[in-house]
């Protein structure tokens, strides 16, 4: 895997989209890389300074999500680590629901989000989710889904 660390331009797009989308508009104190597939990577600062241009790196810091067609899509590690700073753009729901996500399925909702939306039960963050004709797209990968009885 390649990484590059985020361009000045690419961001201030990224945290740009972060505040339009989810209201964060507080200085994330992240260095910020995308590797080749366009995802987005969170490390300290410290790791920002390092030049990793002659170094095979095959993980680097922890994947926060990507910019896709013009929005943010936070991964679940993303939604945990800055959703807290959110203040738009975070749909609460009750633990039954939440046990509907964490299986991978889609949320059944009437919301007036458009586009990406965080999805939160009490003070947990699952993820995100894209809200399309009254529904909440589940983009939890098949691999972290949860096998729950009910």
């Amino acid at each position: 895997m390649r990484v590059a660390v985020l361009e000045r331009k690419e961001r201030k797009e990224f945290l740009k989209l972060l505040e339009t989308q989810f209201g964060i508009a507080s200085k994330l104190d992240f260095a910020f890389f995308k590797s080749e597939k366009d995802r987005i990577y969170a490390v300290s600062k410290e790791v920002g300074n390092l030049d990793l241009t002659n170094i095979r790196v095959n993980s680097l810091g922890v994947y926060v999500g990507e910019i896709s067609h013009g929005e943010a899509r936070l991964s679940i590690e993303g939604s945990q680590m800055i959703g807290e700073q959110a203040t738009k753009g975070v749909g609460g729901v009750t633990d039954s629901v939440a046990r509907t996500w964490i299986k991978g399925n889609d949320l059944e909702m009437k919301t007036t989000e458009k586009g990406f939306v965080l999805i939160k039960n009490n003070d947990d963050f699952l993820g995100c989710g894209r809200v399309k004709e009254g529904r909440i797209l589940n983009f939890v990968p098949k691999t972290r889904y949860l096998n729950c009885s009910d």
